[in-house]
């Protein structure tokens, strides 16, 4: 009789491999993360600028369609509707005139 040779197929991965994959994952999670938190940090900041940037431009307009009288000593609420901003998104805050003028 011939004995027939029997090749057992392995299937699935071994400890050693799966380890692997989680070492190198967790590698690039922590060069990812400190760089993904970095971008959202500078949006959230840009974004604050142009907000303000946005606030001091309505005044501006408001002061010239308004012939530039005295602007109000008690400030304008940036929530006013006379502003026309191009972000409206403030839930409060007013803009007071300081001792310059400005």
């Amino acid at each position: 009789m011939e004995k027939k040779k029997v090749s057992k197929k392995k299937k699935g991965f071994t400890l050693i491999e799966i380890l692997a994959v989680l070492v190198i994952m967790s590698v690039v999670a922590l060069i990812t993360v400190p760089i993904i938190v970095g971008i959202i940090d500078g949006t959230r900041k840009n974004a604050y600028k142009e907000s303000v940037r946005s606030i001091f431009t309505a005044v501006d307009l408001f002061l010239a369609t308004n012939e530039f009288n005295d602007f109000p000593e008690e400030g304008m609420d940036v929530t006013d509707e006379n502003l026309e901003m191009k972000y409206k998104n403030f839930v409060s805050g007013k803009v007071f005139e300081n001792a310059e003028g400005i």
